[in-house]
Formats: C-alpha cells, sequence, structure tokens
C-alpha cells in the first residue's frame, strides 16, 4: 500500500472520529439537560437559598401598594383566598423571564382565574411595570420600598411566584430556571398542583 493511499485512509479515520465525537457531543448536551430538568422537578421541595428566604417571611397585611390608576390598597384586602398567585418581579428581573412566566400563566389563567393572578413589582420606573397590564390581564400592585418584600424582589434575578396562607405566611415560593422556557413550563405546572389546580397536570 503507497504512501497516497495511507494518507487517505488517514484522512477517512479522522473524519469517522470527528463525526462520532459531534454525535457524541451532541446526545450527551441533550441527555446532560434532560437528566438536570428531571433532577430539578424531582427535587422540587429541595429549596435554594432565595426560596427559603421567601418561606421565611410573614407579610405585613397593612403595607401599602400601588395602583395603576395612583390609588393605593392595604396587602391585607388584596389576599382574598389559598388559591391567588403571586408573581414577585423587580426592576433587577430578567425581562425575558418576566414575559415567560407571564406567557405560562396566561396558558392557565382561566382556571386560575384572572383575579387570583397577582404580579407584585418593585420598580422605580412605576410606567415600565404598568405597561405589563396592557397585554396580560391579571392584577398589578407596585411595591413601596419599605414592604416586608422589597429585599426578596431586590435579591431575585429570576422572577418568583409564590401563595400565601394564613396568617400571611409565604408558601410554596419558587424561582423558576426561566433561561430555559420548558424548566418554566414544568416548574409552573408542579407549583399549581401543588396549589390545588389538579388540570394542570
Amino acid at each position: 500500500m503507497n504512501k497516497k493511499n495511507l494518507f487517505f485512509i488517514f484522512i477517512f479515520v479522522l473524519s469517522l472520529m470527528a463525526n462520532g465525537l459531534f454525535i457524541f457531543a451532541y446526545s450527551a448536551k441533550r441527555i446532560l439537560f434532560k437528566d438536570q430538568e428531571e433532577i430539578i422537578l424531582k427535587n422540587f421541595t429541595s429549596k435554594n437559598v432565595l426560596e427559603m428566604f421567601a418561606e421565611s417571611i410573614i407579610l405585613n397585611p397593612f403595607e401599602i401598594l400601588l395602583k395603576e390608576d395612583g390609588t393605593s390598597v392595604r396587602l391585607g384586602t388584596i389576599l382574598e383566598n389559598e388559591k391567588q398567585i403571586f408573581l414577585l418581579i423587580s426592576g433587577n428581573t430578567c425581562n425575558s423571564c418576566i414575559y415567560h412566566c407571564l406567557e405560562e400563566l396566561y396558558t392557565y389563567a382561566q382556571e386560575i382565574g384572572y383575579s387570583n393572578i397577582i404580579v407584585l413589582g418593585l420598580f422605580d420606573n412605576k410606567r415600565n411595570f404598568f405597561l405589563l397590564a396592557r397585554k396580560y390581564p391579571y392584577n398589578y400592585y407596585l411595591l413601596e420600598r419599605t414592604s416586608t418584600l422589597s429585599e426578596l424582589a431586590l435579591k431575585s434575578q429570576n422572577p418568583l411566584f409564590f401563595s400565601i396562607e394564613y396568617p400571611y405566611r409565604v408558601r410554596f415560593a419558587f424561582s423558576p430556571v426561566s433561561t430555559y422556557k420548558n424548566l418554566t413550563v414544568s416548574y409552573l405546572k408542579m407549583f399549581l398542583r401543588l396549589s390545588n389546580y389538579p388540570s394542570s397536570e
């Protein structure tokens, strides 16, 4: 066998190896992401530090919330039932993550009830916050800087879902991995099941 044939055989083997490595890397990436998703969902009750901090908070029912029309209400007056779903966001929250969460909530809005979806925001620019209501018809309230939720809102770069139980304690808090939209969907379904919305399964 001459050197020219050996050279072509060598190139062919290298090509096969490169293709094999590419296929392996692609498959491994898909498997790795799938494994991560399963682990995250399986360990839904294993809270991260931010979620544990949220679930340690007892809200002040007398704190003031600002409405879009400029009027204000006390937090206690909007806490009507344990079916309410709260979404906490701030000026520090990833914008695309906010829209992912609002969009996915819209999928279940009829089942949950639009009046039961409450978005709480801590924003310097009030207009930016209330503009969200133009597309997603939920209930929007602006938090004051002195709110018991302000520290939590500023610490989180992702939106934070939670529900509230008597006596004004935060429960089922979770901050979805909103970079991956399908994880946001899976997390939200899990959250709604825990909040007694069975048709979210």
